[in-house]
Parts: structure tokens; sequence; C-alpha cells
């Protein structure tokens, strides 16, 4: 997992705004650098890999930090939960996370930490592209179908990486019809649930069923110029003699790709200060 100081954003109420922040200003010195947040009403936190998000009234909708972060800024990895009706509070909170040198106070098991699901890019081709996206029509084998996952960008002989932790399974039965060639599967537990992460179109396998594996391991190379990323969750088990079903998700939103850098694709694309034609300007980029 990246490193959390590398995006972290300190969300404080507006009310009151520079009490807070004068109580914090000893742990955000502590543990520079981390980004101070007025408030998240007009801010866009999606940009951050954490968020430390202090519970005092009216300040997140419904008081539940988790459930308007992940509603509004899904691409926030990790959610960071202060109970603090006040700043003195907050600065006694802060300071214990001071004097043990922790960061988001890991060692209080007390679920104020929320992460989600995450995955790595699965190849070392570079420039990394998505071929074909979730749910766009594809053709294979002289038919066509909508696609289960997202097919990614690579080249004969390139390795393949895992996209997760977990352990490899014994791959699942495909008809050939499907167009997945050698495949690896990849069991893994996140928050209660079960995942299964598969990596298709491999030319060489280098795992075995039952093997752990972590995330950005190699487990292969690629046959040919695309791959395909599929993720699967299983469903809660109701009743006891049947399987439950696996359910298809789309891998595009889990990615997450630490110190990736963008390039444009054609020339004149306009960087805006937010989304939409209504903000400035802020530069042009062109593909050279």
């Amino acid at each position: 997992m990246p490193d959390s100081r590398l995006a972290h954003a300190l969300v404080l109420p507006d009310r009151d705004f520079d009490i807070w922040k004068r109580a914090a200003e000893a742990y955000i010195a502590a543990f520079a650098p981390i980004t101070v947040v007025r408030s998240p009403k007009g801010s866009d936190l999606n940009r951050f890999y954490t968020v430390t998000a202090v519970r005092a009234p009216g300040v997140w909708f419904g008081d539940d930090p988790v459930t308007h972060i992940r509603r509004t800024y899904p691409a926030v990895i990790r959610i960071d939960v202060i109970n603090a009706s006040s700043p003195i509070q907050l600065e006694a909170i802060l300071a214990e996370r001071i004097q043990r040198r922790d960061r988001l106070a890991a060692f209080r098991q007390d679920g104020h930490l929320n992460d989600r699901l995450t995955i790595t890019w699965a190849s070392d081709f570079r420039p990394a592209r998505i071929v074909a996206r979730y749910g766009a029509l594809i053709s294979v084998g002289g038919s066509t179908r909508l696609n289960e996952g997202i097919d990614i960008s690579t080249a004969s002989d390139v390795v393949l990486r895992a996209p997760c932790a977990g352990i490899v399974q014994r791959p699942l039965s495909y008809p050939s019809s499907q167009g997945y060639g050698n495949i690896v599967q990849i069991r893994t537990d996140f928050g209660g649930k079960e995942y299964l992460v598969t990596i298709t179109a491999m030319r060489l396998v280098d795992v075995e069923p039952g093997q752990n594996v972590t995330a950005g391991q190699r487990i292969g190379t690629a046959i040919g110029s695309n791959s395909k990323i599929i993720v699967q969750e299983r469903a809660l088990r109701l009743q006891r003699d049947r399987e439950p079903a696996l359910t298809h998700l789309d891998p595009t939103p889990l990615i997450y790709w630490d110190g990736l850098r963008v390039q444009p694709t054609g020339d004149g694309l306009r960087v805006r200060q937010g989304p939409g034609t209504q903000f400035a300007i802020l530069a042009t980029l062109n593909r050279n």
C-alpha cells in the first residue's frame, strides 16, 4: 500500500475553523505534508489517498463521514474518523498520535479506519491503456458480448503482475469461446467479503494454486496484445448447501496507481480549476 503521507487531507469544521486549525497545528507539523481542508462543502476530496475526517456536529451529512465520503468522493482509499466535538478534544486526540508516532492511530482497534478495495495495474507494458472498458460490446470468436472486465494493453512475453494480494485459486472452467486462454485467479478477502480477481491471456504462468501472492508480484507473461482483468464479488451465503454466486464488478474505479503520469492523446487539452467549462483554465497540454 502506498505511503499515506503522499496524499493526506485533514478536514476540519467550517465554523471556528481557525481555532480548529490551531488545535491541529502540532499534528500537521509532526506528520507533514498534510493538506488542511476547510469543511467538505465545495471541496473535492477525490485526489487524496487518506482523509482524516473530524466528526463534529453539522460537518458531514447525517453526521456520518464514512457514508458521506464513500458516496461523494469514491476515489478516496482510506478514511480516518476522529470523534471530536471541540478543538480542545481534537488537540488531545492528536497529541496522543504524536506521542505514539502513529499518524492514523492504528493502535486503536475501534473501527475508526475504513478502507476500500483497490487493485494495481497488472501489465508491465507501457504506455498503459484500457483497450476495452467494462460493459463495452466486444467481439470474441465471431460472436459479441458485453465485456465482463477490462482489457488492458500488453504484448507477447510482457510480464503480468498480481492486481491484489491473495491466494491463487485452481482456475474455474470456462468454455474456449470466452477467449480467456490460460488464466490466473486470485481470491482476496476484504472488508468481510470475498473477491475473485482473474487475469486472462497468459503465455506462461509462474504461480500455483494455493500460493500466496502480494500485489504487484510477477505471476507470468502475456501471450498477445491485451489481457483482461475481471473482478467478481462473492454474494453472502444464504443456504448452507449452495455456493454463493459471483457478481461482476467494474475494475476501473478499483485501480489505484501511485505516481501515475497521464499523457494526453491529442493537442490542446485544457486543464481547468474545477470540473466544468465555467472554471478558469490553468494550463493547456500537448502530446509532446
